[in-house]
């Protein structure tokens, strides 16, 4: 250990004479006067050998000069070989993968093996310097002997200065070899991959298009229920067995049973006018495309359906036979009171010309009967004269009011519509048939509430009630009662007139509207006739329910207002 003075004398020394040094080389000592180091760390082979074989390290003093601290190089060589970074190197470099490993600076390697390659300078290769400035760990495949190496750079420091760069070379066979392995696998996936893939393709675009159709199927299935619920025919499907399969709205409205009552059951369980339909068309294997009509007797009222089959085959077998049903009953009335009135119509004008051919010799005979009741007179017999006189009088009379009835049902009053409030109607009506009511014990009930305006002739719908009251007095068998009652709807206003007389026969039903129908002894057969034809002039419907001993009603239909 040795001090030197600023100019770089040795002044004071506690080396062996073997190891003294006179004096600082010059360029040492600049650096270290100069203080462009504090520190300066001797090891070169050059630098040894101006400290005569010796490591030194030189101390730059706060007071100029600098101490010296010198070791033999020998024991540190030494030492080096048996723990330094070259021992480090050779076991590292045991491994199979590593070609070399190599510490250097700028300047020079400072330890590593790398035989039998040729490595780049560090001067020469701007990729080790960049590393070196930049201080970070950087990689490359570089080939050197024909061989591709895989060389990690890695920056050394100390005390956070670089000092140097550890090259680190791997062979690049064995990955290149892995590469081969994977590169082959991967094309053996690929394949896989591919095969998997197509398979996987053809399996969605497969459930794809059956999703398609699926959704088709349950969009044109809804909009075959919804055409189905919504067609203005009921429709029944029936198995070749017999058994329902389907019913839609329309057919259980017009046949008033639930679908759930109907669906799962046999055909026979449906009226039997239907299944004789269902059994025809499938006993001759046709389609009924012209419509059969069928009537049958529900509650108390007749319904006409009018029906027609579409069969379903496969392979010349019958799969299902479709029933169309359509309710006529609504369209039957009317045509049968279009009917009615035509004859009716044609009815009025015959007894219109033969009102008026017979009314003319009916007044010159009354006038002649007249004139023999004033001017002659017999002895004889003079009671019997006067009361058949009498009675030829009368009846000529009652046929000149058949005639007035005649004509008034054949050239009947323009009708003259004004509001009514029928309850009052109908009481002014009650009032004039309240004495005859007592007198046969007929008990009267008006339930018209609330207070209905129809629109009508006041006196020809006057002569309406009047008539039904009438024919309802002398059916009835005291003690009894009439009834009228009043119920409003959404666009007409319903009457039923009711009595608990004696009924009208079944077969009569149908032509109580006729003109000269009558059920009584003494009746004319124009009075309904002319209530049906002023109910028509109204723009209203009139029907006849009846049971024999249970009573007649007769339900009048007239356009509602108010």
């Amino acid at each position: 250990l040795d001090i030197y003075s600023y100019d770089g004398k040795r002044i004071v020394s506690v080396s062996d004479s073997v190891s003294s040094f006179e004096r600082i080389p010059s360029d040492i000592l600049a650096a270290v006067n100069e203080g462009l180091l504090e520190e300066i760390i001797l090891t070169s082979e050059d630098s040894i050998e101006s400290f005569n074989g010796r490591f030194t390290t030189l101390v730059h003093r706060r007071h100029g000069g600098s101490v010296a601290g010198m070791v033999n190089a020998e024991n540190i060589q030494k030492f080096r070989r048996l723990y330094g970074f070259g021992r480090f190197f050779k076991e590292f470099k045991k491994a199979e993968s590593i070609e070399y490993i190599v510490l250097e600076n700028p300047e020079t390697i400072i330890a590593g093996i790398f035989e039998p390659y040729q490595l780049s300078k560090f001067y020469e290769d701007g990729f080790l310097r960049e590393t070196f400035r930049q201080r970070e760990v950087k990689t490359r495949v570089i080939r050197y002997n024909q061989r591709s190496i895989y060389e990690a750079l890695v920056p050394f420091t100390v005390n956070n200065e670089p000092i140097g760069i550890l090259r680190l070379g791997l062979s690049m066979e064995m990955y290149e070899e892995m590469n081969t392995k994977v590169k082959k696998r991967l094309i053996i996936s690929g394949i896989l991959v591919l095969i998997m893939g197509v398979a996987l393709l053809s399996f969605y675009l497969s459930h794809q298009h059956r999703q398609v159709l699926r959704e088709g199927f349950i969009r044109l299935q809804q909009y075959t229920n919804l055409i189905l619920e919504n067609i203005g025919s009921g429709v029944i499907a029936v198995s070749n067995n017999g058994t329902i399969q389907l019913v839609n709205k329309q057919a259980s409205t017009i046949l008033k049973k639930n679908k759930e009552d109907m669906v799962g059951y046999n055909i026979n369980t449906l009226p039997q006018e239907i299944s004789q339909i269902y059994k025809e068309s499938m006993t001759y294997k046709k389609d009924i495309q012209q419509p059969h009509y069928i009537r049958y007797k529900e509650d108390t009222d007749f319904r006409q359906l009018s029906f027609r089959t579409t069969l379903l085959q496969k392979d010349s077998s019958v799969e299902t036979c479709i029933l169309l049903l359509d309710d006529t009953t609504e369209q039957a009335r009317l045509e049968e009171q279009l009917r009615r009135q035509e004859k009716l119509t044609a009815m009025g004008k015959l007894a219109s010309r033969v009102a008026h051919e017979i009314r003319n010799p009916l007044n010159i005979v009354g006038l002649i009967v007249q004139r023999l009741g004033k001017k002659f007179s017999t002895s004889e017999n003079l009671n019997d004269y006067s009361k058949n006189l009498h009675t030829v009088e009368r009846e000529i009379f009652r046929i000149n009011d058949i005639i007035s009835e005649f004509i008034r049902f054949a050239r009947p009053s323009h009708i003259h519509k004004k509001p009514l409030d029928f309850q009052i109607f109908l009481k002014e009506i009650e009032i004039l048939f309240q004495s005859k009511l007592q007198e046969n014990q007929i008990h009267f009930e008006l339930d018209i509430n609330p207070h209905p305006h129809i629109s009508g002739d006041y006196d020809q719908l006057k002569q309406v009630f009047i008539n039904l009251i009438e024919n309802s007095i002398h059916a009835v068998i005291p003690p009894g009662s009439i009834s009228i009652r009043g119920k409003p709807y959404d666009s007409y206003f319903e009457i039923k007139v009711q009595d608990t007389g004696s009924g009208i026969p079944e077969e009569e039903i149908p032509h109580i509207f006729d003109l000269y129908f009558t059920t009584k002894k003494d009746g004319t057969g124009i009075g309904l006739a002319v209530v049906h034809q002023i109910i028509s002039g109204h723009g209203g419907s009139i029907k006849v329910e009846s049971q024999p001993s249970g009573g007649t009603t007769f339900i009048i239909c007239l356009p509602y207002s108010g």
